[in-house]
């Protein structure tokens, strides 16, 4: 990073750094933790609130959740409305395993996605990637109300074919829990989800649809088929409803790159 650079340009850097670590691109270690941290300060210096924004990232990564938490609720305070913003935030607590928090920072920052067709996809793909269908398929709505239609036929992370799955009796209060169970086991293992699709099993022989959720993570397909194995007996374990269990399955796939 140039010492002449424009604080702007000095926050993209630091965002771009932040993503590679959240994403495994680059590793996480205390030392270098520590640099990003005191460029963060020197960025307060002339832009407190990106200052503070990156902070709360750093305080995520090094597993300060409160720390972070409060420093990124603050800057969105601060920022005012920012669909941005609140994105990264999202898209960070998801990265450290808390599932259940990035619905709840989107439901307490609706408002900064309204006219914002990029953000609104986003925001969707990452809530039906936590099992939030419900609140996904209301932002089907926007996007509709916005003419930017969601495409029926979609295979980016967290698009699906919502319209296709027979939801009756399945709920955010039913899928969330479970989803975020699934999520916080591949995080607890150490791997890193590298893509979420979803995709829906046509009902047959008078069984309802059901989602399934491909999980890519960043190890070779033996241990993918490990842990996808360790999943299902943990998921057996934690007792959930039988009928969910055939309503939303989970399949563990290696990321093509990892050997």
């Amino acid at each position: 990073m140039r010492a002449s650079a424009a604080p702007e340009t000095i926050y993209s850097e630091m965002l771009l750094e932040l993503a590679g670590l959240y994403l495994g691109r680059q590793q996480i270690n205390e030392f270098g933790l520590r640099q990003l941290k005191a460029r963060a300060e020197r960025l307060c210096a002339v832009d407190a609130i990106s200052g503070m924004e990156v902070k709360g990232h750093i305080a995520l990564l090094s597993g300060d959740s409160v720390t972070g938490r409060d420093l990124l609720d603050r800057v969105l305070t601060l920022a005012g409305p920012s669909a941005e913003i609140t994105l990264r935030y999202m898209q960070g607590l998801q990265q450290r395993g808390f599932s259940s928090e990035v619905a709840e920072v989107f439901f307490r920052n609706t408002h900064v996605f309204a006219g914002n067709v990029m953000a609104t996809r986003e925001a969707r793909q990452i809530l039906a990637s936590h099992g939030f269908l419900d609140a996904a398929n209301d932002l089907r709505l926007e996007l509709n109300k916005m003419n930017a239609p969601v495409a029926e036929v979609s295979y980016a992370p967290g698009e699906h074919l919502l319209a296709y799955f027979d939801g009756d009796g399945v709920a955010d209060s039913d899928t969330a829990p479970v989803v975020g169970f699934v999520r916080n086991f591949l995080y607890e293992q150490g791997v890193i989800l590298q893509r979420v699709g979803i995709s829906v099993v046509p009902a047959d022989d008078g069984m309802p649809s059901a989602l399934l959720y491909e999980l890519e993570v960043n190890v070779p397909a033996e241990r993918a088929a490990e842990l996808e194995w360790d999943l299902y007996g943990k998921l057996e374990e934690e007792q959930f409803p039988l009928e969910l269990g055939r309503r939303i399955l989970f399949s563990v796939t290696a990321d093509p790159k990892s050997t």
